[in-house]
């Protein structure tokens, strides 16, 4: 059977132990998880523009090319798809010949 002095020091290590969980938990969850947390920026929606006959013909022209049909479709109804937004598919005909040209430098 233990004796008195033997509990109480059970007791406060259950203490100390019971006390560094209470307060320690909640600062090391501020410090790990809340903090990372990035805030979030609201970017606001612009209409998605498709490229119209005169844009693609520019395209057609100034680079030499025939441009695929299922391209022209997809430039001329880019509305259409939800996923799809003025970043991530170049609709400017100016940038997108500029930036083929560019590119043609490059491979020579």
């Amino acid at each position: 059977m233990p004796t008195l002095a033997q509990a109480s020091n059970f007791e406060a290590a259950f203490v100390v132990i019971g006390t560094l969980v209470l307060i320690g938990a909640p600062v090391l969850y501020w410090i790990f998880f809340k903090m990372d947390e990035s805030p979030v920026v609201e970017v606001p929606d612009e209409p998605v523009v498709s490229s119209g006959a005169e844009d693609l013909a520019l395209i057609e022209r100034e680079l030499g090319v025939s441009l695929p049909p299922d391209y022209a479709a997809f430039q001329r109804n880019r509305e259409a798809h939800p996923r799809v937004d003025n970043t991530t598919v170049m609709d400017c005909a100016a940038h997108i010949i500029e930036t083929t040209q560019d590119m043609r430098l490059e491979w020579k």
